[in-house]
């Protein structure tokens, strides 16, 4: 190992565990503030904590109509791409399949349109 890597490693560690820390701390915080007994958003962290925004969520049949409408099209969703994912992958697996590169280039495009639109 080089003198150097022990540092670099450092570094990297050092930057990812704050990337890390940044990215989960919200949601942290909103985790929390989620068990908060007060009707308006306070200082943190809340003195009481209770169940009262679950029990309001439960006892609402709109919330829970979409809630269930959300997990039946993720469900559905779900099972039609994880087949035309896996008969993608099938196919492209053999390297003589006419029109390859294409498919690929088909498949592959919502990885790179969206880079391109921003102009990254």
């Amino acid at each position: 190992m080089k003198p150097l890597d022990l540092p670099l490693r450092i570094v990297t560690l050092a930057v990812v565990v704050a990337t890390v820390a940044f990215l989960l701390a919200p949601l942290l915080v909103a985790c929390l503030l989620s068990f908060d007994n007060r009707s308006f958003l306070g200082p943190f962290p809340p003195k009481d904590f209770s169940l009262r925004w679950y029990r309001s969520f439960l006892d609402n049949p709109s919330y829970l109509d979409g809630f269930w409408i959300s997990v039946h099209i993720a469900i559905i969703a779900g099972a039609i791409s994880t087949a035309i994912g896996t008969a993608t992958a099938l196919a492209l697996a053999d390297p003589r399949l006419p029109g390859r590169d294409a498919i690929e280039a088909v498949f592959l495009s919502p990885k790179f349109v969206p880079t391109v639109v921003i102009g990254f």
